[in-house]
């Protein structure tokens, strides 16, 4: 069989990876929906680096040690998960399903996870945390204005969200594919600009009448300007191209004062950043890049994950992002020094399938996770080390 009958032949039932969770958003989605959520920055050399560096780490299991039972719970700044994967903010859920956020908290939540939510989302942040009683954490842009930033912030606390996430690593950026796509004239609000690229949208009938039912929603409701307007595609994407747009380290000391709880760094890459984020009082750190959405040629958050932990020195929690593709992937950032990691472009290729999509993708990580740990001849992730895997020396060193 061919290996495009193949491709149409998937279904939700029968994916047991997460390549064919993309193979199904490919199908379901249009062009310019799925190369916004699969596509990278400017050549995309980061965005491969994250997926080949996976590839550079090898196991060395425990043999005859096959464990009798087998723990994959963690503690994530004080909630217990199930398993160690949780789920990383991304905009345009809404657009890839109407359902959008509020579907991937059930289903976190569900799974026995953290979801993320998105500061650039398409559903009121009350809204989402309405839609479940399971653990939530908040991310915020400085995307508009400190004012926009605080006064969302101001509203995570209000209700409810658990941390934090400042991402510190939203540079301004090409994103090519977006460009060949017509993005920006889709977005534009210009009939006359938007009609050579409608024609990508109507192939995908199914996905166009959810659009249309949902009311075209593309703006961000938690990010209000000063006139009391949400930002529009045109509001984001003119702020993205400012660097001011991007918060600085002294943007730490007002983002202090507005949020009491325990605050999270996301889009950390070397060990002078992380000793930066712990002065600032990160409760924790995530290693990532942006998933090659930012600056490209940086390299993979894995090969900078060692280093980091090293220079926190255990005294506060290291998670990664940034090309997780199965269970024994999992598994390896945990040898090398995360604690959790967190699936981004995975679980908005589900969200095609809707929440049920999401149960399954989580369902599967899980399973990955708990067979490659038995296969190391562990019985919990807590017994994972270093000692357990081999990667190239100079990752020490980046």
């Amino acid at each position: 069989m061919s290996g495009r009958k193949i491709a149409r032949g998937r279904t939700l039932a029968g994916a047991i990876n997460c390549e064919d969770f993309r193979v199904l958003a490919r199908r379901r989605l249009p062009r310019v929906v799925f190369d916004f959520i699969d596509g990278g920055a400017e050549g995309e050399v980061t965005l491969g680096e994250n997926r080949r560096a996976f590839q550079e780490v090898h196991f060395r299991p425990r043999q005859a040690s096959a464990p009798r039972e087998i723990d994959t719970s963690v503690d994530v700044l004080g909630t217990g998960l199930r398993s160690p994967v949780m789920i990383a903010p991304c905009g345009a859920a809404r657009v890839v399903h109407p359902e959008g956020e509020l579907a991937l908290a059930r289903a976190a939540a569900a799974a026995g996870t953290i979801y993320v939510v998105p500061h650039m989302g398409g559903h009121r942040l009350e809204a989402v945390r309405a839609a479940t009683s399971g653990p939530l954490w908040y991310q915020i842009y400085k995307m508009g204005s400190r004012e926009v930033a605080e006064a969302a912030i101001g509203r995570a606390a209000a209700a409810g969200y658990a941390a934090l996430v400042v991402t510190v690593d939203n540079s301004p950026t090409m994103r090519e594919r977006d460009l060949r796509n017509g993005l920006p004239d889709l977005l534009s609000g210009s009939v006359r600009r938007a009609l050579p690229h409608v024609g990508q949208l109507l192939v995908r009938p199914g996905w166009l009448a959810g659009f249309w039912r949902d009311g075209w929603p593309t703006g961000a409701p938690n990010a209000v300007l000063a006139d009391g307007r949400a930002m529009t595609p045109a509001d984001i994407m003119a702020a993205n191209a400012q660097p001011a747009s991007t918060f600085d380290w002294q943007d730490f000391a007002w983002i202090r004062q507005a949020w009491r709880g325990p605050m999270v760094v996301k889009g950390i890459l070397t060990p002078e950043d992380a000793r930066r984020a712990l002065d600032w009082g990160s409760a924790a750190i995530i290693v990532s890049n942006h998933g090659g959405r930012a600056l490209d040629g940086v390299g993979a958050s894995l090969r900078a994950l060692p280093a980091v932990a090293a220079a926190t020195g255990g005294r506060v929690p290291v998670y990664l992002d940034g090309g997780i593709r199965r269970g024994s992937d999992v598994i390896k950032a945990l040898c090398l020094g995360a604690q959790a990691v967190l699936i981004g472009r995975p679980s908005m290729f589900a969200l095609a399938c809707g929440e049920a999509g999401i149960a399954r993708l989580l369902a599967l990580l899980a399973a990955d996770v708990r067979r490659t740990l038995g296969a190391l001849g562990c019985g919990a992730v807590a017994e994972l080390d270093r000692a357990l895997v081999t990667f190239p020396r100079h990752w020490h060193d980046q």
